[in-house]
């Protein structure tokens, strides 16, 4: 049995907070950091300092340690320039595989998507980039066979 544990926050019940708990920014840093990156986020005065470390208090099924995600806080000495910002900082990515990255949500990518066909149950995406890929809440979910000849997102 495996479990992921996710922490807790101290924004639960703040209004002006995007997101909740940090869920979508702690897998997002998991996922890159196995893959090689280093990961930092900076927001509201601090920068969040991800990494991979073994903990004696999690162990497998044999009692060895098992990896954990781990955080470091830091002061960020340009609280003051950057309190409207929220920054993320990937070591180790480079701009092709950054740009590959960037065709998977929607939102960072709307000039890509010329043409759209708003229906009831979702957008149909006209640009040939996108042909018979799923899009759930502007991420993307999956790919069906070339015979789907356009996308579709939904949310």
């Amino acid at each position: 049995t495996q479990a992921l544990l996710m922490g807790g926050t101290d924004k639960a019940n703040c209004d002006t907070a995007i997101g909740t708990h940090g869920e979508g920014s702690i897998l997002a840093a998991l996922v890159l950091l196995r893959n090689g990156y280093s990961v930092r986020y900076t927001s509201g005065g601090q920068t969040w300092c991800y990494f991979l470390r073994d903990d004696d208090f999690f162990t497998d099924a044999s009692g060895e340690p098992m990896e954990c995600l781990w955080v470091k806080l830091e002061d960020d000495p340009d609280a003051e320039k950057n309190k409207d910002l929220v920054i993320v900082d990937i070591r180790g990515l480079n701009s092709q595989d950054w740009l590959e990255y960037t065709k998977k949500f929607l939102w960072i990518t709307p000039t890509l998507q010329p043409g759209k066909i708003k229906t009831p149950h979702g957008t149909l995406l006209l640009d040939p980039t996108y042909e018979a890929k799923f899009f759930v809440k502007q991420i993307f979910t999956c790919q069906y066979p070339k015979q789907n000849k356009k996308s579709t997102t939904t949310g």
